[in-house]
């Protein structure tokens, strides 16, 4: 990820969590979540921990649905953050 690429990720990513609608909290839960899962195999405790903080904060005020379909997707993963499972 290029540092243009990951300035935007995260505006966007604060954006969604000070005054995000809930479809733009969903669209970056899923994003992170991505994210997550395509790099897990290769993340350091302390990065895990980053992305634990970040969709910690993002499932505080999403839909059981979307919750449930989160859930699924990271409950295969072995290193999946501790918060989360």
């Amino acid at each position: 990820m290029q540092k243009a690429d990951s300035s935007s990720l995260f505006d966007d990513l604060d954006a969604a969590l000070q005054s995000g609608s809930s479809e733009k909290r969903v669209a970056m839960l899923r994003q992170v979540t991505d994210l997550f899962l395509s790099k897990a195999d290769r993340l350091n405790e302390e990065q895990i921990g980053v992305f634990d903080n970040v969709l910690v904060q993002l499932i505080q005020r999403i839909e059981t649905r979307t919750l449930a379909e989160i859930s699924e997707r990271l409950a295969p993963v072995a290193n999946a953050p501790i918060d989360l499972r």
